[in-house]
């Protein structure tokens, strides 16, 4: 479910707006819809409650308003984790156009064991993918699945010199990791990653009944919450690195 937490101004005798201030007052929870997504909005009147905004559970995703102090840490993590997934959406672009012409390599940083999903992504549209990780043992049931949906072998490395391949990708940094000469690398910790200018926000999310919030967070909570296909599939502006992709190299 995703919140909208809010404060707005007390309201009532002076008794009240004192006890408002104070932080007495419960929050008042009105069922709303972001775009065609289910949601609420929790308004507190006065003050933002000390110590967090709601008890944390696995299906909460709150996005706070612009207004709420303290709130901004929680929201860029939100967009952080956007930005990744349109990342990795904007690679995968450009290397399927380049399949198209030639057999291509990829290089899957990921030292976490985090991004399986996204090698499975890379293996269908390339056709050699290595894992740089430590942790191997997250990616046993990923490695069974490309053999059996494409018949292709997922190769596993540790952190190390990278191989010449078409493209590095490093969805949470490449951690000091030298990149071969010539090839294109997409991750935070380098120039040319999707910031907030660039995030894909679809029309909803900027609506004016929404103005107390940053479009790209509301965006971000609806895709952690959500997980929509169209929010996934978005690349929305192309990133700076795509200006000397590999389909722009090859002349696409």
């Amino acid at each position: 479910m995703l919140i909208l937490a809010a404060t707005c101004p007390p309201a009532g005798s002076f008794w009240a707006r004192r006890r408002a201030r104070r932080g007495h007052i419960p929050p008042r929870v009105i069922p709303c819809r972001v775009g065609p997504f289910e949601a609420v909005r929790v308004e507190w009147p006065g003050r933002a409650p000390a110590g967090g905004v709601l008890p944390v559970q696995e299906d909460r995703v709150i996005v706070t308003a612009r207004n709420w102090p303290g709130g901004e840490a929680g929201n860029r993590r939100l967009v952080a984790e956007y930005a990744r997934r349109l990342g990795v959406n904007a690679c995968l672009a450009d290397l399927k156009r380049l399949a198209r012409r030639r057999r291509t390599a990829a290089v899957l940083v990921d030292p976490a064991g985090e991004c399986a999903g996204v090698a499975a992504e890379l293996a269908a549209v390339c056709a050699d993918v290595t894992v740089i990780t430590d942790r191997p043992d997250r990616y046993a049931a990923c490695q069974t699945y490309i053999r059996r949906q494409w018949g292709a072998l997922l190769t596993l490395a540790e952190p190390g010199p990278l191989p010449v391949c078409d493209l590095v990708l490093a969805p949470y940094g490449l951690g000091g990791l030298p990149v071969p000469a010539g090839v294109p690398a997409a991750a935070p910790d380098r120039s040319g990653w999707p910031g907030p200018a660039e995030l894909f926000v679809p029309r909803w999310a900027a609506r004016p009944a929404l103005a107390a919030w940053d479009p790209v967070c509301v965006t971000a909570g609806v895709f952690a919450a959500y997980h929509p296909p169209a929010l996934m599939q978005a690349a929305g502006r192309v990133p700076v690195f795509a200006k000397n992709s590999l389909a722009a190299r090859d002349g696409a």
